[in-house]
């Protein structure tokens, strides 16, 4: 009975990879994502025919669009700005949240790299690598 309840108001679906950057890009609006979804249809059209003024009507929508995105992306982070102008760590937050840093990925070395892993000795540098990798990304998130 709660499975049926379940599947009924809530049901399970799958989420493609463009509706999953897009929940990562709280600006695009459902109007600019149709917008966009026009744009794709009509490039398509643009390589079947190679129509003239289809490919400026193309080129149009494109350079529209794209704009449409930086402004509203800026006017995103601008009311982001002006909701924490006097706490210096949601303004950080918000600094880290537009350049995104991320952590650097680390190197093994070439020699450990190419070495035979029936060592012992190899298997732990190994392994201190991948461990020291999981306690960056835990301290992360």
């Amino acid at each position: 009975m709660f499975d049926n309840t379940l599947d009924q108001h809530a049901p399970y679906g799958f989420v493609s990879r463009k509706e999953t950057r897009s929940f990562h890009k709280p600006w695009l609006t459902k109007c600019l994502l149709t917008s966009i979804s026009k744009k794709n249809a009509l490039y398509k059209k643009m390589l079947s025919t190679n129509n003239p003024s289809i490919s400026a009507k193309y080129k149009f929508h494109r350079n529209k669009i794209t704009h449409l995105k930086e402004s509203l992306k800026q006017n995103y982070y601008r009311s982001k700005f002006e909701n924490c102008r006097n706490d210096v760590k949601k303004t950080w937050k918000v600094i880290n949240e537009i350049i995104s840093t991320k952590a650097k990925k680390s190197k093994i070395d070439a020699e450990t790299y190419n070495t035979d892993l029936t060592n012992q000795t190899h298997c732990e540098e190994l392994n201190k690598h991948f461990s020291k990798i999981r306690k960056k990304y835990i301290l992360q998130n």
